[in-house]
């Protein structure tokens, strides 16, 4: 859609909504399984604690892109407002005109 001075692809910001949850269920699909631990010798604490952080970073990221996909959905509905109270004005605006 465009208008004076702006425009946006509401399909755009859809697919990047749908995107990132795509990218949440990735991670959430990686991390719903309890991982057992490995046994790596006098390692073993290390890689424990590597896959724990791993596990906390996968999460983490998961809220991020599920927060940032709804503030994406949040701006579409911004946008379309923005855009049909712009072309309500306009057309308006045409009324007034057309009826001098």
């Amino acid at each position: 859609m465009s208008g004076d001075g702006y425009s946006y692809e509401s399909d755009a910001l859809r697919m990047t909504a749908s995107r990132l949850r795509s990218g949440v269920l990735t991670l959430d699909q990686a991390i719903e399984r309890d991982v057992q631990a490995a046994d790596a010798g006098i390692s073993s604490e290390f890689v424990a604690e590597a896959m724990s952080r791993t596990h906390h970073a996968a999460a983490a990221m998961a809220q991020y892109l599920e927060e940032t996909a709804e503030k994406v959905d949040e701006t579409t509905g911004a946008y379309d407002e923005i855009e049909n109270t712009h072309a309500g004005r306009l057309e308006l605006e045409q009324q007034r005109m057309d009826e001098e």
